[in-house]
């Protein structure tokens, strides 16, 4: 039997991704996006299935061609450029995230520790992505200026205000997680 609840927030949870990739600061390869937020969002809020199936979802509308990634973009060719491997590093983060949530507990400073390492867990797969792609030899240095150093301060921001929401919101998502 189909759970319409569970449906529902994967659909919720997906729309929210959506409308976090459509808030963008482009500022080179690797533009800044709200998406992220809305995963560690979802950590905390879900299930570990609900918030796989959510990022899974998502990816596979913008692999489809949807324009469901930064600047309205969709197509296989978004996954295999430069941001691709940040976008598979979702997949990677909500792994992680939910493997911490297990073991550190429904406090704020666990969920601030949650989304934090989980936010860090996008990074190896983003950057090797990145520099593989872009179809220069980069440096390491160059790589970690332009796909890494730029974003760790908003992200550690986007981190922290997830935990806080996810603290505030918890009581009405307290049977899905």
């Amino acid at each position: 039997m189909i759970d319409f609840k569970r449906l529902s927030l994967v659909a919720l949870f997906v729309v929210l991704f959506i409308v976090g990739s459509y808030t963008v600061v482009p500022i080179g390869p690797v533009p800044i996006v709200l998406t992220n937020l809305f995963i560690f969002l979802s950590i905390l809020l879900l299930d570990a299935t609900l918030s796989l199936a959510a990022t899974a979802v998502y990816i596979i509308l913008g692999a489809l061609g949807l324009p469901v990634f930064s600047l309205g973009r969709g197509g296989i060719s978004v996954i295999l450029g430069p941001t691709g491997g940040y976008i598979a590093g979702f997949l990677v983060c909500v792994l992680v995230g939910n493997l911490l949530k297990k073991v550190l507990g429904k406090n704020l400073t666990s969920y601030i520790l949650i989304t934090s390492v989980a936010a860090i867990a996008i990074y190896p797969l983003g950057l090797f992505w990145l520099k593989n792609s872009i179809g220069e030899t980069w440096s390491w240095g160059k790589t970690l200026s332009i796909g890494c150093y730029p974003f760790l301060l908003g992200d550690m921001l986007k981190a922290v205000l997830a935990a806080i929401l996810a603290k505030m919101s918890s009581p009405y998502f307290r049977d899905n997680l």
